[in-house]
C-alpha cells in the first residue's frame, strides 16, 4: 500500500513538474479541489446553503500556510481512496475517524494535519447546520499558524 502510494505521489510530482505547474497554481487548484469537495459533501448531507459553505471552506483554506495545503491534498485523497468514497456523505466523519485513530496511535504529527481539514469544516459548519468535531487540542496551533501567515503577508 505504501509503496503504491509513493509511486502515485512520485508520478503526480513529476507530472506537475513537467506540465509547468507552479506552486501558486498548485495552491489555487488545491483550494478549489477542497472547495468543490466541501460543496459535494454539503449537498450529500444537508443540501442547505452549500454554495456559502463551500465559499467559507475556500476562505479558510486560503488562510492556511502553503505547506499544509499540499499535505492535506494528499491525505484527503488517501481518505477518499481508503473509504471508496463514491459518495461524499461521510467524508468529514471519515476524516474525523482517521484523526481519532491517529490520536490513539500517538501519531500527533499526522493527526495535526488532519485537524486542518476538520478546522475548516468546523468553522463553516454553522452555515449548513452540520456536525462539528472536537479538535480543541490543535485549534490554538492552527490559529497561530494562520496569524503568522497573515503577519508575514503584511
Amino acid at each position: 500500500m505504501t509503496s503504491m502510494l509513493c509511486k502515485k505521489i512520485h508520478i503526480l510530482v513529476c507530472s506537475m513538474a513537467l506540465s509547468g505547474c507552479m506552486y501558486g497554481d498548485m495552491n489555487k487548484r488545491s483550494i478549489e479541489h477542497f472547495s468543490d469537495d466541501a460543496e459535494m459533501y454539503c449537498k450529500a448531507t444537508t443540501g442547505r446553503e452549500c454554495e456559502n459553505y463551500s465559499k467559507c471552506y475556500e476562505n479558510v483554506y486560503s488562510s492556511y500556510p502553503v505547506k499544509f495545503l499540499r499535505n492535506n491534498l494528499l491525505m484527503y485523497s488517501v481518505i477518499k481512496k481508503e473509504n471508496n468514497a463514491s459518495s461524499h456523505k461521510n467524508l468529514m466523519a471519515d476524516v474525523h475517524d482517521k484523526f481519532v485513530r491517529l490520536e490513539r496511535e500517538g501519531r500527533t504529527d499526522l493527526s495535526k494535519e488532519y485537524s486542518y481539514m476538520l478546522y475548516a469544516h468546523n468553522y463553516c459548519a454553522i452555515i449548513m447546520t452540520g456536525e462539528k468535531y472536537d479538535i480543541s487540542k490543535y485549534e490554538p496551533y492552527i490559529k497561530e499558524e494562520i496569524r503568522r501567515k497573515f503577519q508575514s503577508n503584511l
